[in-house]
């Protein structure tokens, strides 16, 4: 998709409020944004605003925000959550997510496969700068409107339970304190 293409903006506008007409219940979010297998678009303006921005997340707020502006008109009070995931972990530097944008952090980092440790401590682990980061800057940009899911899974041990048993309380700790 190209983020920063208004035809995609129309359509993708459209579909939010067929949804939104239909939403059971307006006090919860709809979520509108990636899955896994994130790609960004290549064109001129979307590559001109990652490096303006310093972050994939860039072009995808954008399109949200421009979305927002179209919905509000009709319902106003209704808000989306998008993902902050792999690409987009990192928070933009100058575009705000719309006062009806929420942000959902995910336990991830920018490269999965060099860094990202879903299990463990967060503070202080250099795996998991990205993550830390993230949690520390997106609700300066958003206060109030952004929510963690925390990835805890062991994938090669599936049966395991609370496999970040030994880290949870600290996490939990620096969600709050960020």
């Amino acid at each position: 998709f190209c983020y920063t293409n208004e035809e995609l903006c129309e359509e993708l506008a459209k579909g939010v409020l067929e949804t939104m007409a239909k939403w059971a219940d307006p006090e919860i979010p709809l979520p509108v944004g990636q899955g896994d297998g994130f790609i960004a678009c290549d064109c001129d303006p979307c590559r001109q605003m990652v490096t303006d921005e310093g972050s994939e997340a860039g072009p995808v707020i954008l399109l949200l925000n421009r979305v927002l502006e179209k919905t509000t008109k009709k319902f106003p009070d209704q808000e989306i959550i998008t993902f902050a995931y792999f690409s987009t972990l990192t928070p933009p530097r100058k575009i705000r997510p719309h006062k009806n944008l929420w942000i959902n952090i995910v336990s991830s980092a920018l490269n999965q496969t060099e860094a990202g440790d879903q299990l463990g401590r967060i503070r202080n682990n250099p795996r998991n700068v990205d993550y830390a980061e993230a949690i520390r800057g997106w609700p300066k940009i958003a206060p109030g409107r952004v929510i963690i899911w925390d990835w805890a899974n062991h994938f090669f041990q599936p049966l395991m339970e609370w496999p970040n048993l030994l880290d949870v309380a600290d996490n939990i700790r620096f969600y709050a304190e960020n």
